[in-house]
């Protein structure tokens, strides 16, 4: 996959930056994630972009098959080599969280150097792959507290 000049710029710098009040807290389940981008958002042209990103040939192509056998099929092989538990996050540069989601204080997080781009937009933000343990070690432990807070209140 071509990556983005800030793609670039973020591979590069190991920083990344998103709007926490706007994207939600807790939504970080890489398979719930990449299934609700692709099919409830329209966003299918992520299916290309993993496949690409993560080496995969998916069966049946889906430009020609079914989209959901393809979204199982990348959830299947997220599972099976970043965890049942791997999670995701969209971050993108302090101009882009500016630019595209109005917030001058944007959260900065340290990129884990495993992490894999699986979506590019551009300024608009990367969808970052990775582990679970470099997830839990590149959010901040407040961000964490205010997650499970936030999901004690839905209980």
């Amino acid at each position: 996959m071509k990556l983005s000049r800030t793609a670039r710029h973020l591979k590069r710098t190991g920083v990344g930056y998103r709007n926490d009040n706007i994207v939600g807290l807790g939504y970080e389940s890489a398979p719930d994630v990449i299934e609700h981008e692709i099919s409830a958002m329209g966003n299918t042209h992520m299916v290309n972009e993993i496949e690409k990103a993560l080496r995969i040939n998916l069966t049946p192509d889906p430009e020609s098959g079914d989209l959901l056998e393809a979204i199982d099929a990348i959830k299947s092989t997220v599972q099976k080599r970043f965890g049942k538990d791997a999670k995701v996050m969209w971050l993108t540069s302090k101009t882009g969280v500016r630019d595209n989601y109005e917030s001058r204080h944007p959260s900065r997080y340290s990129i884990p150097k495993a992490a894999r781009i699986i979506s590019d937009i551009g300024t608009q933000g990367q969808l970052f792959l990775m582990r679970e343990p470099d997830f839990y070690d590149m959010v901040a432990p407040d961000w964490l507290k205010i997650r499970d807070a936030m999901r004690r209140l839905d209980q």
